[in-house]
């Protein structure tokens, strides 16, 4: 659903299905915000996010999930996350934060 309304905003996306996938394209390719659940088959998304702060440490991270309760701020902080979504999430503040952190005309997101 997010990578029609990214794509329907002008915004180029690109969907992995895993976390490892996640830091391979963090490794090759200029990814300018990243959106990931907490839930993943492979590593958690704290892990990732943690990762992710290794390779790219100016990456902003963001987490969206129903499972953001499980957690705590302190825990969000640490691991590295710019800030976290619970689903259901507002797609429009999901927007906001993408033309806030790329510019209304940069248009380079993975989620």
């Amino acid at each position: 659903m997010l990578e029609c309304v990214f794509s329907a905003e002008g915004f180029k996306t690109i969907c992995l299905s895993d976390g490892k996938e996640t830091l391979k394209a963090i490794e090759y390719g200029d990814i300018g915000i990243v959106f990931t659940d907490l839930r993943m088959p492979d590593m958690d998304g704290m892990q990732l996010c943690r990762q992710i702060k290794k390779i790219a440490p100016t990456t902003p991270v963001y987490a969206l999930s129903a499972f953001v309760t499980a957690y705590t701020p302190r825990e969000f902080a640490e691991a590295g996350f710019d800030d976290y979504l619970t689903k259901p999430f507002n797609v429009s503040k999901i927007l906001d934060i993408c033309r806030k952190v790329l510019g209304p005309a940069q248009q380079n997101t993975a989620s």
